[in-house]
């Protein structure tokens, strides 16, 4: 009885926030709309139907704003269904298709059209090598790569079996216009392949499916984001990568209209949120640095929240944010095979500053230490996470992810509070041993953050003949700022213990970075072990 009683509890819960986010709402009742219920995407889980459900709801109202306009939802649902038509031409139902575009409605196509399809979308990084896209035509096998215009060099010579190219010469719009407007023939079962960051190894691609929970796993999210349908929702992040999808995702089940830009430019970005009246908008850390930075008069949107993820959000970065768009970052914690794990809300910064946030309620994190065994609150120790985000295994390639009662090892070290708080200490493979002593840069790092000299900084371990291990510091000062080597390293002794000042310290015009804005350690580490 208090298992019924409990999950009654559950369900009630969970309409009320479908209903607070105005997924669930009264609406007139027509034929096509009682059709589309025994689709929705809760039914047959994928983007498609969603855009679908939200073209009969609301056809009218802008779907996505690009470079190139506004498209309403009706629009939408007409290009999805003949690009997913289009589609069926040249591959068939469990095929997979990559995509190589920058942020825009294509983009969007692509992923909803690949559902009804029921094929598997392999997003491709738009600052891939002709090697990499050759590395992913080998592994993944897509029968067809659509292209932006502006990646020829990068695509041709990659092997790929055939080419759709968006743009100049545009064949993509002239499948779409020979291909019919009606629903395909086929039920999809929505496949997403994603590439991993590739900041320490060679990318692996995370394959998962939307659906199997994503009701669920949506209703734990809103709980502690309150996206609303009738929001303006800007997604800066590209949407190849992880936390860009998963925020596509969730404003196309929501019926929200998507603004999208193909570059990312901090004051570009604000001037098109307040034009366009977005309420709210997903950044990368490195995009708030970049607002952060900003100087003299700037636009001001009025966001209700803004979304950050993708990489660590230090607090000082948080603080400098805030004092420009307001008090209204949520910071989301995960990983491509994880997904969320947790989210610090604007009082969860304020409550628990430098934490990472709680879980969601249908989200477990246990830590261990190196044997496996479960530590106490306070101890820090190797991160696992179980979500409802199914993470089916990597594709193409073999690669091993450990798991503990069902959760998975997400590769950072950290601790749990007595609340339930997640703190995030570094990254299990950066932490070094140096004279004995266990550190994590990561903390070195966070130091340096308060410097107000230091615009970014890194810092990875380096081999070394006498201590092992020792610390190198990479930093970007600020303009018109003068620091020394010897500067850095007070710095840090005056906050942290001796031996984790870094022993070298070399200044750079700017870090390396991926195009989702993650340092490249690995570059750093090359280097300086070859310095």
């Amino acid at each position: 009885m208090r298992l019924l009683l409990e999950a009654a509890g559950d369900l009630v819960a969970a309409g009320r926030t479908l209903v607070r986010a105005g997924l669930v709402r009264p609406v007139v009742p027509r034929a096509e709309l009682l059709g589309l219920a025994l689709r929705a995407p809760f039914k047959s889980p994928n983007l498609g139907s969603a855009v679908a459900l939200h073209a009969a709801m609301q056809p009218g109202r802008a779907a996505i704003v690009d470079e190139q306009g506004t498209v309403s939802w009706r629009r939408l649902n007409d290009r999805v269904r003949r690009l997913a038509n289009a589609l069926l031409t040249v591959a068939e139902p469990g095929d997979r298709v990559a995509f190589m575009l920058r942020n825009g409605r294509e983009n969007v196509e692509c992923y909803a059209a690949c559902g009804l399809a029921g094929m598997s979308a392999v997003p491709v990084n738009t600052w891939s090598s002709t090697d990499d896209i050759r590395h992913i035509v080998q592994t993944q096998e897509p029968k067809l790569l659509i292209a932006d215009r502006e990646f020829t060099d990068a695509v041709t010579g990659a092997g790929a079996p055939a080419i759709w190219w968006v743009g100049e010469d545009d064949a993509y719009e002239r499948h779409l216009a020979a291909a019919p407007d009606k629903p395909p023939p086929v039920k999809g079962s929505s496949h997403i392949v994603t590439h991993t960051s590739g900041t320490t190894g060679k990318p692996k691609g995370a394959q998962r499916q939307l659906g199997g929970g994503a009701l669920g796993v949506l209703v734990t999210f809103l709980e502690q984001v309150p996206l609303r349908r009738t929001d303006v929702f800007f997604i800066a992040p590209p949407l190849f990568h992880q936390f860009g999808q998963a925020m596509m995702a969730v404003g196309l089940v929501l019926g929200s209209t998507l603004v999208l830009r193909r570059r990312f430019d901090a004051e570009e970005f604000l001037q098109a949120a307040v034009v366009n009246r977005a309420t709210a908008a997903a950044v990368l850390p490195v995009m708030l640095q970049r607002i952060a930075e900003l100087t003299g008069p700037v636009p001001v949107p009025r966001f209700r929240l803004v979304l950050s993820s993708g990489s660590a959000l230090p607090p000082a970065l948080r603080d400098r944010a805030e004092h420009r768009i307001g008090d209204v970052i949520y910071d989301l914690y995960g990983s491509t095979e994880v997904g969320w794990a947790t989210i610090a809300s604007p009082q969860d910064h304020h409550r628990r500053p430098g934490s990472v946030g709680r879980p969601g309620r249908d989200t477990t994190i246990v830590i261990v230490d190196d044997e496996g065994n479960r530590l106490p609150p306070g101890e820090p120790g190797r991160i696992f996470v179980a979500s409802g985000f199914a993470f089916e295994g990597y594709t193409g390639v073999e690669a091993d992810q450990a798991v503990i009662d069902g959760a998975i090892e997400i590769g950072d070290v950290g601790y749990l509070d007595d609340d339930g708080y997640l703190f995030v200490t570094g990254r299990s493979d950066d932490m070094i041993v140096s004279g004995g002593e266990n550190i994590f840069p990561s903390e070195v790092e966070g130091a340096l953050e308060h410097h107000p000299d230091i615009r970014e900084n890194a810092v990875v371990g380096i081999d070394d003949e006498e201590f092992g291990q020792v610390l190198h510091a990479f930093v970007v000062v600020r303009d018109g700022a003068a620091l020394t080597a010897g500067d850095v390293k007070t710095f840090v002794q005056e906050r942290l213990a001796r031996y984790k000042a870094p022993k070298k310290v070399t200044f750079l015009d700017a870090l390396p970075r991926n195009a989702t804005g993650k340092i490249l350690k690995k570059d750093l580490r090359s280097g300086a072990n070859g310095s």
